[in-house]
């Protein structure tokens, strides 16, 4: 005589089965959608600091607000610049001396 599953078991086990493929899924859907904004905040990340490198390159005198940057002075001699590239935004100062 053979042994064999029940009909029971067999349910159960087919359950356990699609309830692990199913959060398996959300897992990696979730993960996929994180992994994408991660890239999508890292690559503004970069735009905005090799806008602000380009900035460094500029004589303290020319520095002036553009498209992509607002210069406003504090002082006499201190300028904040702040670059903004999609939801992130970067501040510095900049002193002439």
């Amino acid at each position: 005589m053979k042994k064999a599953f029940s009909m029971i078991e067999v349910v159960i086990a087919t359950g356990i089965f699609c309830s692990f493929c199913l959060s398996f899924h959300f897992l990696a859907r979730t993960a996929l959608r994180l992994l994408t904004v991660s890239r999508n905040n890292t690559s503004m990340l970069l735009n905005a600091s090799s806008e602000l490198e380009r900035l460094k390159d500029i004589p303290y005198e020319l520095l002036s607000s553009d498209a992509s940057a607002a210069v406003s002075e504090v002082s006499p001699g201190l300028k904040t610049i702040e670059v903004c590239s999609g939801k992130i935004r970067l501040f510095t100062m900049r002193s002439k001396f």
